[in-house]
């Protein structure tokens, strides 16, 4: 796609999204986000569909779950851009969250995120169970070397370092220490 057409295609979709959702979501910065989920998946909005995918996250999460809040429309955006009955995997979101909880992950939008990643991301070949147990490893490795640097919003960035490297969590810890030292 041209960038000309990308940049109308984010445009109508904001709009869109800020005339269908203006009694749901008032901040701007969320239906940007979904706009842009929606045009780097070269897909089309359709609100109905967010409205219903939404609607069925807030129903299934718990009373204090931040899956009440605006959480739940990016979320469903990205179930709606990356499965063809996105309906279908919302079980298996909240199943993920649960998994991630059970490694003693803390509660919030964070472990939601590592759960839809690898809800998008797992190809079968990998058991959710052992990438849950490596997240938890390098996220408690990073802990224990920049505890103050750490928290939980680092879960999804530590998920996609268990997801795709390798090597041993010892190389990896070295891996992630190097970026760290860069970015300070």
């Amino acid at each position: 796609m041209l960038p000309n057409v990308k940049i109308q295609h984010y445009t109508d979709t904001f709009e869109e999204l800020k005339s269908g959702l203006k009694w749901k979501v008032s901040d701007k910065k969320i239906l940007m986000a979904i706009a842009s989920t929606y045009v780097m998946n070269n897909k089309k909005l359709n609100p109905e569909k967010l409205l219903q995918l939404a609607d069925e996250i807030k129903s299934r999460a718990g009373l204090f779950s931040s899956m009440k809040s605006y959480s739940r429309f990016t979320t469903a955006a990205v179930l709606d851009v990356h499965f063809e009955n996105p309906l279908e995997q919302i079980p298996t979101l909240f199943q993920l969250y649960d998994e991630f909880k059970k490694a003693k992950f803390k509660s919030g939008v964070f472990t939601y995120i590592a759960a839809s990643i690898l809800l998008t991301n797992n190809d079968n070949k990998t058991k959710s169970g052992k990438l849950i147990e490596n997240t938890k490893e390098i996220y408690e490795g990073m802990k224990s070397e920049h505890m103050f640097l750490t928290g939980a919003s680092d879960y999804r960035i530590r998920f996609q370092k268990a997801h795709s490297f390798k090597g041993g969590m010892n190389g990896i810890l070295f891996v992630i220490d190097e970026h760290a030292f860069l970015l300070l």
